[in-house]
């Protein structure tokens, strides 16, 4: 099984082999990519795109590429949580 997201103008097309993806599920880097990042959250890439867009999640762009940390998007998703638990 592979993963395959379209490219868009600045990204790379990249199809991951179903280790590629445990792998990145398990270990996931300090710096990733958007298709990286949205497999680390469970989400596809373009729901992920959209949340990045509604600035819910930071990044940055890099040669016209979409860089995000994991800390924050672990710190972005504790943030939302507690506004959740807060409403």
């Amino acid at each position: 099984m592979s993963h395959q997201t379209k490219s868009r103008p600045g990204e790379a097309s990249k199809e991951l082999s179903a280790e590629q993806i445990e792998a990145i599920r398990r270990n996931p880097p300090l710096h990733m990519s958007l298709v990286e990042a949205a497999l680390y959250l469970g989400f596809s890439p373009r729901k992920l795109r959209q949340d990045l867009k509604a600035r819910l999640f930071p990044h940055c762009k890099v040669g016209g590429r979409i860089i995000i940390r994991r800390d924050a998007l672990d710190a972005a998703m504790k943030q939302l949580e507690v506004r959740a638990i807060g409403q």
